[in-house]
C-alpha cells in the first residue's frame, strides 16, 4: 500500500496507452503522499505496467523481475497490465512472489484513489476504465497521450490484446475534450490521440458516432483557442478506416499533424482473411492514400507491419513487400510474427521457421530505412518545420512529420512557446538537424 512518505518506482513496457495508464497510477500514487523513487532497487514498492503483445515481452518481463529481486531481494514488486490479465500463470512463481494484479483491479484502483494492494478487488472484472476522475493532469514525456478507447472487440487470429485487454470501451468525448484542454492549458504542445483499437471509438454509444466524428468535434472546439498554438496527432488507424469520411475531416482539421500511421500488417489479402482481416481491402487502401495526396501536399506515413504469419508464401510475403514499396510510406515498425497463447494462429497449420521470419523482417525494414532517408532528405529542403521541444533534452525535438529534429545550435533565448519554427540544415543519423527562427 502507498502510504505518505513512502517511496515508489513505475516500469512501464509497452504501448502508449500503457504510458497513460502509468500516468495514472502515478499521480493516484503522488495523491496519496507517495514520493517517487528513480532508483526501482532502493524503491519501497515497484509497479511493473507489463506488455503481453509478443513472447519477447513477457520474456522481457520476467527477466526485469528477477533482476529487480537480485538488487533487491525484500522489495515488493507489483506486476499488472496485458502480460498480468493474459499470462499470470506465468508470472506468478517469479522469485519474490510479485502481486499479479489484474487490469479490472488497476483501474479500480485508480478509480477508489487508493492505492492498497492487500485487497483487490477480483469482483470488478466487467468495470470500465473511464469516468470522470479517471484523467491525468501532466505526463512525464513531452508529448502527453490522450486516451479515447481501451479494449478491442475484433479479434485477430493472432493478437492477444482482447485476451489481456477485454471488449473495446470508449470514452466519452466530453471527457475527453475535457483532459485536452487541461493538457494544453499546463502547456504540452502536442496530444496523441491513442486507444487501443480507434476503429472501436463510439460504437458503444446511443448514437453510434465514430473516430471521425470526434477528431472534427476536437479540432473544432480546441482551434478556438489552441489553433496555431498547439497541434494533434493520430496514434494508428486502421486501414479501413480511410475513407471518404476520413479523407474530408483530416482536409478540415486545423490542428492535426500531417501524418499516418496503419494498422496493416500485410498487403496479401489471402493472409489477411487467415489474420482475421480480411475487411482490409489493399485495392481501396491504395486508392485512398493516392487521395491522401490532395488533402497533404506533404506528410509522413508509417505502418505495423508482421512477417511470417502461418501459410505465408514467399509470393505473400513480396506482395506486402512490393506495396510497401510502391507506396509512400516513410517508415515502418516490423515484427516476426509470435505464438500468443489462445489465440487462434497459435494452432495454425503452416508455422514459419524463425530464420525464414527473420529473413523477411530484415527485408522489410531495409526497405523501410530507405524510404525514411529519402524522406529525411525531402524534410531537408525545407524552409520550414514545426517541433515540440523534448523537455529532458531541449535540443532534441519532435516535428510535425514524425520525424526526430535536433538543434544545430542551443536556443539564444528560452522558448516561449511549446512550438518552435525551426529551419532546416540538413540531415544527421535519423534526425533532422534544424536552425531556430530567431
Amino acid at each position: 500500500m502507498i502510504e505518505a512518505g513512502s517511496s515508489f518506482h513505475i516500469i512501464t513496457l509497452g504501448c502508449k496507452i500503457n504510458q497513460y495508464d502509468s500516468r495514472l497510477l502515478k499521480e493516484v500514487c503522488l495523491s496519496q503522499g507517495g514520493i517517487e523513487c528513480p532508483d526501482p532497487a532502493a524503491a519501497e514498492l515497484v509497479i511493473i505496467n507489463s506488455c503481453a503483445v509478443t513472447a519477447e515481452a513477457v520474456a522481457d518481463l520476467r527477466g526485469l523481475c528477477r533482476r529487480l529481486h537480485r538488487q533487491n531481494e525484500l522489495l515488493p514488486i507489483v506486476i499488472t497490465g496485458c502480460a498480468a490479465q493474459a499470462v499470470p500463470s506465468q508470472l506468478s512463481a517469479l522469485p519474490g512472489a510479485p502481486l499479479i494484479l489484474s487490469q479490472a483491479d488497476k483501474f479500480e484502483l485508480v478509480r477508489s484513489g487508493r492505492m492498497d494492494f492487500s485487497k483487490p478487488d477480483t469482483a470488478v472484472s466487467s468495470c470500465r476504465p473511464f469516468s470522470p476522475e479517471i484523467s491525468i493532469k501532466g505526463y512525464d514525456r513531452s508529448r502527453p497521450v490522450l486516451k479515447i478507447q481501451d479494449g478491442c472487440s475484433h479479434r485477430c487470429s493472432y493478437c492477444i490484446v482482447p485476451l489481456a485487454r477485454g471488449p473495446a470501451r470508449s470514452r466519452p468525448p466530453a471527457e475527453i475534450l475535457d483532459e485536452a484542454e487541461g493538457l494544453y492549458a499546463a502547456g504540452y504542445g502536442e496530444l496523441v490521440i491513442s486507444g487501443i483499437n480507434l476503429a472501436c471509438f463510439g460504437r458503444d454509444f446511443e448514437p453510434v458516432m465514430d473516430f471521425w466524428d470526434l477528431l472534427a468535434m476536437l479540432d473544432r472546439e480546441l482551434s478556438r483557442r489552441w489553433a496555431g498554438k498547439r497541434r494533434l496527432r493520430i496514434s494508428s488507424l486502421d486501414p479501413s478506416q480511410l475513407n471518404d469520411k476520413a479523407l474530408a475531416v483530416l482536409r478540415d482539421c486545423a490542428m492535426l499533424c500531417p501524418h499516418l500511421h496503419l494498422s496493416l500488417q500485410s498487403a496479401s489479402p489471402g493472409v489477411l482473411r487467415n489474420m482475421g482481416r480480411g475487411h482490409c481491402c489493399i485495392a481501396e487502401l491504395s486508392r485512398m492514400i493516392e487521395r491522401l495526396e490532395t488533402v497533404w501536399p506533404l506528410f509522413s506515413l508509417g505502418a505495423d507491419l508482421l512477417v511470417g504469419f502461418p501459410g505465408e508464401s514467399e509470393s505473400d510475403f513480396k506482395c506486402t513487400l512490393n506495396f510497401y514499396d510502391q507506396m509512400p510510406f516513410t517508415y515502418a515498425h516490423v515484427f516476426p510474427y509470435s505464438k500468443r497463447p489462445g489465440t487462434p494462429a497459435a494452432l495454425m497449420a503452416g508455422q514459419i521457421e524463425a530464420g525464414e521470419k527473420k529473413s523477411r523482417a530484415e527485408n522489410l525494414r531495409a526497405s523501410a530505412t530507405a524510404k525514411k532517408k529519402a524522406f529525411l532528405k525531402k524534410l531537408s529542403d525545407l524552409e520550414t518545420v514545426e517541433a515540440v521541444m523534448a523537455a529532458g533534452a531541449p535540443e532534441t525535438g519532435m516535428t510535425q512529420y514524425y520525424i526526430s529534429c535536433r538543434l544545430a545550435e542551443p536556443l539564444k533565448t528560452a522558448l516561449t512557446s511549446p512550438l518552435l519554427k525551426a529551419r532546416p540544415r540538413g540531415v544527421k543519423g535519423d534526425s533532422l538537424l534544424v536552425s531556430a527562427f530567431t
